[in-house]
């Protein structure tokens, strides 16, 4: 994964500019940084609740394999994300 510290130290700047607190710099970074995953998260976890079947069959299967799965899809949001998308378009019996 690249990372182009230019663009952090810009939006640094900016922050510094307005007068903004570190915590409040890191905030702000956080949220232009997730904005995205933060979207398709909250888009699939709407989805999911829109349909009973796909949502208790999530729970089912984290009953059983929640910290396995955490491990493996929940180290990064768009991970997260891509696997609860893989539930949401999953044909549960009756959809």
């Amino acid at each position: 994964m690249s990372f182009d510290l230019r663009l952090t130290v810009g939006a640094d700047q900016a922050a510094l500019a307005a007068g903004l607190t570190a915590p409040e710099r890191s905030n702000t970074m956080g949220r232009e940084k997730y904005s995205k995953a933060a979207a398709d998260f909250a888009a699939v976890i709407k989805e999911l609740s829109r349909e009973s079947r796909k949502l208790d069959n999530l729970e089912c299967y984290l009953a059983r394999h929640f910290a396995v799965w955490l491990e493996k899809h929940a180290s990064t949001p768009e991970g997260l994300v891509e696997e609860l998308q893989r539930f949401a378009s999953m044909n549960i019996g009756g959809d």
